[in-house]
């Protein structure tokens, strides 16, 4: 009888636990889907010492990024022969595979001695530069991205900060070993700041700080008229209660290279021609190119004794060359920040006064092996305007709908349905032999991905009703 009474508390206790830990997951959960992460870029105004640290900072993730993908690659190449060795001899391979963690140990083992001047900068660029080689690694593996390549000096130069490191008060920011750096604006998000990460364009230096953003904040945001939250304004969120007679506003947009996005929406056709930065600069830019290529032929080579006590010899261009250098990264931030104003405000527009979005998905990189077409391709962003549009979307509550790759847009006849059996892309117009309905294939195709995007909602609507 006594052992009974044990087994029934037990499994009292036991009940009691579990339906506990349930609610606990069910809090966390329910804590992480109410939070969206931000980043607000912010340019800075540092001082001439401040620009060498931020210099030496980006060095010393770059070397530790190199130096951690160098002994990777060798630790790796004597696993697999100890592994070969291992099946012919029929024992056990006792070296371990080469990982991120390990790395990040042997180079805190070695870097007092050898690498003392990693200390000069905070800790947080080492250890980014080795955990960004593991998320290459982890890429590379699951086919996302190929082999990781050794980072070379000028290209994407950035380092990071953790939360804990740094803190930002009005319009500056504290960085550890440095001070405080001013900033061109104060941070637009409000919520838990979890990192930054300092890079360079061209000549300035930037501050890009991720912030963890409660949604109530930006559905409160939505509702109100503020200027600062000008993605959401007068926003309708789509929700499970609403059903198919809501009077929802929807979109369809058709992408292409003259014209960038042709919308259908309240039975007109709107077309929208992109800025096309890369076309209009691009005579400059060429010239630019030979004038540094000419210059570069000039250079002088310099011994100099590394960390390790070996000599090597180093490149040493002329002044002139590393005037012309910036003034070409000056027109590449150029061509970036026109084509980036262009798709921010299109994307924020259309987040603004649609509810429902449908776009197509396009194979832009398949697009890109057409060589005639890649650069006017790449100089539309389509990738681009694609990220931009998803995540503004569900910041202010919209809904994105993205039609099937084969969903054939162009070549159905949008009044009566008809479909071809093909149509060429230098065809613009066509008439359909059914209804005899003459159709801009632009036109007609953001028509078709409108209906798309409207049948697709009023099935998940009745689904979930």
């Amino acid at each position: 009888m006594t052992i009974n009474i044990i087994y029934v508390l037990i499994y009292v206790v036991y009940i009691n636990t579990s339906i506990r830990i349930r609610n606990k997951l069910s809090e966390l959960q329910t804590n992480y889907t109410s939070t969206i992460k931000l980043a607000h870029k912010i340019e800075l105004i540092p001082n001439k010492a401040q620009v060498e640290y931020f210099a030496k900072a980006c060095g010393v993730s770059r070397f530790a990024y190199n130096w951690a993908l160098a002994n990777w690659n060798s630790q790796y190449k004597n696993w697999k022969e100890a592994e070969v060795e291992a099946k012919e001899n029929g024992t056990i391979n006792n070296l371990p595979k080469p990982n991120e963690y390990e790395l990040r140990k042997q180079f805190n083992a070695i870097k007092k001695d050898q690498y003392p001047f990693v200390k000069e900068i905070t800790k947080c660029a080492v250890q980014q530069g080795i955990k960004d080689l593991g998320t290459a690694f982890t890429r590379f593996f699951k086919k996302v991205s190929n082999y990781p390549q050794f980072h070379k000096k000028g290209r994407n130069d950035s380092f990071y900060l953790d939360n804990i490191v740094f803190k930002v008060v009005n319009q500056k920011i504290y960085i550890p070993k440095l001070g405080w750096v001013k900033m061109r604006e104060n941070l637009r998000f409000h919520g838990k700041i979890m990192s930054a990460t300092v890079s360079r364009i061209a000549d300035k230096w930037f501050v890009s700080i991720q912030v963890d953003v409660p949604l109530e904040f930006l559905n409160i945001a939505c509702e109100s008229n503020n200027q600062d939250n000008s993605y959401c304004e007068n926003q309708t969120v789509l929700n499970d209660s609403m059903v198919k007679d809501v009077n929802l506003k929807a979109v369809g947009i058709d992408l292409g290279i003259k014209t960038m996005a042709t919308l259908s929406y309240d039975n007109k056709i709107e077309k929208i021609d992109a800025p096309k930065p890369l076309k209009r600069y691009l005579s400059k830019l060429k010239r630019l190119q030979r004038k540094l290529s000419r210059q570069g032929k000039c250079y002088t080579m310099e011994d100099y004794v590394d960390a390790n006590g070996e000599t090597r010899k180093i490149r040493k261009y002329s002044n002139n060359y590393m005037k012309t250098k910036t003034k070409l990264a000056r027109l590449h931030a150029k061509i970036r920040n026109i084509r980036q104003d262009f798709l921010h405000k299109l994307t924020t527009r259309l987040v603004k006064e649609f509810d429902i979005i449908c776009i197509e998905d396009l194979n832009v990189r398949g697009m890109m092996a057409n060589h005639k077409l890649a650069r006017a391709i790449m100089d539309l962003g389509l990738y681009e305007f694609r990220r931009q549009l998803i995540y503004k979307a569900q910041m202010c509550g919209k809904e994105v709908v993205i039609a099937d790759r084969w969903y054939p847009s162009s070549k159905t006849c949008s009044h009566c349905g008809e479909k071809l059996k093909s149509l060429e892309l230098s065809v613009r117009e066509w008439e359909c032999e059914h209804c005899h309905t003459v159709h801009d294939r632009d036109a007609n195709a953001a028509i078709n991905l409108r209906n798309y995007g409207l049948n697709h909602f009023n099935k998940i609507q009745t689904t979930c009703s």
